[in-house]
């Protein structure tokens, strides 16, 4: 009964000791110390492992072929673990 009691214990402390909050962004990433123009946003919605920055990136240069760089990248969908819908904005530096 002891050895019971002991391992709910236990379990109960791992369970709350194992939950954490994120901090929360409060504002947009964006490069700081530079001038640039938002483009818009561009919106990504392949398979799991064809995405990620460049794919991002590459989608964002076929629709605005000013674009430098996409930042304040979000993972906004994740469907059943196979598929990712990833969105950021389009920027062109401003020289």
């Amino acid at each position: 009964m002891k050895k019971t009691g002991f391992l709910m214990a236990v379990s109960v402390f791992l369970i709350f000791a194992g939950c954490k909050t994120a901090p929360q962004i409060t504002r947009p990433v964006f490069p700081v110390g530079v001038e640039y123009e938002v483009l818009g946003r561009v919106l990504l919605d392949v398979p799991k492992r064809s995405n990620g920055y460049i794919t991002l990136y590459e989608k964002a240069k076929a629709e605005y072929p000013d674009c430098d760089d996409v930042v304040n990248i979000w993972v906004d969908r994740v469907w059943s673990g196979r598929r990712y819908v990833l969105s950021g904005l389009a920027i062109k530096y401003v020289k």
